[in-house]
């Protein structure tokens, strides 16, 4: 069984590493379209399959997840409304 849930997590980061990287930082399309200052409609076509960036593109995007969505979200500076830049500027958000 363990090997079945290895194997299709791999599948799935094969797949759709954005969708993928997304649901692993428990991020939503919202959360996410505000971490990287881009329209909701095109995080939903990403994570829908219909549209992907390019591949050196899709690398920042999920480097970008994985190093500031969960710390910037549980420590409260990203909120509904404001952009990624715009909480970093007005916050005393320090990578550690």
């Amino acid at each position: 069984m363990a090997d079945t849930v290895a194997y299709q997590e791999v599948i799935d980061r094969e797949n759709n590493p954005i969708k993928y990287a997304m649901k692993k930082a428990g991020l939503n399309i919202k959360k996410l379209s505000l971490l990287l200052d881009a329209p909701y409609r095109t995080v939903q076509d990403w994570i829908a399959g219909k549209r992907m960036p390019p591949s050196w593109c899709r690398k920042l995007i999920i480097e970008k997840i994985e190093t500031s969505a969960e710390l910037l979200l549980d420590s409260g500076v990203l909120q509904s409304g404001h952009s990624y830049f715009y909480a970093l500027a007005t916050s005393d958000f320090k990578k550690s």
